[in-house]
């Protein structure tokens, strides 16, 4: 049995795991930090998050063969680098050199939603696929491409921006400074915005936090609204689906998956209450024959995806076959 640790940065917290070979989380351990623009504090927080996770597998350090780390952005593999980590606030980081330094360790790098499809493929919902696609909505939508067994990365590097498809030219502003994009029509601040527009018009709704404009609306509050029948939330939801559907359309005919994943907070939240509606608007767009076979599924693995995935490129990586 070999062990690697498996790391998932994420804006304000680190998730640390020891995973085997065989895809068994021994122990894992979470770190809250504030390191936003500060990248050593950041380093420091995934050093705390992984000496508790060894602890906890009680596994030494000189069992751990490898450490593998997802962080939120495009990265480069080869140079284990992030080219821009816009949740944390920084550019040009160099990834694989500074936390190998504090952990002792050689490290690989990958982006943490790639990572989470490859954990769904390995672990979860799309277990034994060739041919997957992942879209996971949530404060942003990020996107992930697994193709006869591999991840695909292109010239760059930079694949499966699927939020980043542009759905409509003249359409709302995504975060990303440019209008129309899937993730401002299909993200859990997409749904924010459209409710909030809204009710600044005098539609009223339930939803928690809707009357302090400087509060973020949590996927959850968007469930316990829906639960309780409000109208403007349902409405959103729906709103959510069609555009999932329509990007999974594109999706199936361009790549012709086995598999289309949806995970992300918004999916963890409200995933119930779409996917019946995504699956119709997904058939409705899909060419005759197209959709035949393709199976449209939540994510199982929730918030192990990213380690899961990180520990299956880790472990592939040194050689082992990861099936």
């Amino acid at each position: 049995m070999a062990n690697v640790l498996a790391i998932d940065l994420g804006g304000t917290k680190v998730m640390a795991a020891v995973v085997t070979n065989e895809g068994a989380v021994v122990a894992s351990a979470r770190q809250q930090h504030g390191a936003y623009g500060n990248w050593p504090d950041a380093v420091g927080a995934v050093k705390k998050a992984a000496d508790k996770a060894v602890a906890k597998a009680n596994v030494p350090w000189e069992e751990i063969q490898s450490v593998g780390i997802g962080v939120p952005g495009p990265v480069d593999h080869l140079n284990g680098l992030a080219f821009q980590l816009p949740n944390l606030g920084l550019v040009d980081v160099q990834i694989a050199s500074d936390v190998g330094e504090v952990l002792g360790a050689t490290v690989i790098v990958e982006n943490d939603v790639d990572a989470g499809l490859v954990g769904e493929v390995w672990r979860g919902a799309a277990r034994g696929r060739r041919h997957a696609v992942g879209l996971f909505p949530g404060t942003g939508l990020g996107g992930a491409i697994y193709v006869n067994g591999e991840l695909v990365r292109g010239k760059t590097g930079i694949t499966g921006e699927i939020g980043h498809m542009v759905m409509n030219p003249k359409g709302p502003r995504c975060g990303c400074g440019r209008r129309g994009c899937l993730e401002a029509y299909a993200s859990r601040t997409a749904m924010e915005n459209w409710v909030r527009k809204r009710y600044l018009k005098g539609y009223g709704t339930s939803l928690e936090g809707i009357d302090d404009p400087d509060s973020r609306i949590r996927s959850r509050a968007f469930l316990r609204a829906a639960q309780e029948g409000d109208t403007l939330t349902l409405r959103a939801i729906d709103r959510v689906s069609r555009y999932l559907g329509y990007a999974a359309a594109n999706l199936i005919h361009l790549l012709s998956p086995e598999i289309i994943i949806f995970g992300g907070g918004v999916i963890e939240a409200v995933g119930p209450l779409m996917m019946d509606r995504l699956r119709e608007v997904t058939a409705e767009r899909c060419l005759p024959g197209c959709f035949d076979g393709i199976e449209l599924a939540e994510a199982q693995c929730g918030d192990q995806a990213t380690v899961l995935g990180v520990a299956a490129v880790t472990f592939r990586a040194m050689g082992y076959d990861i099936s």
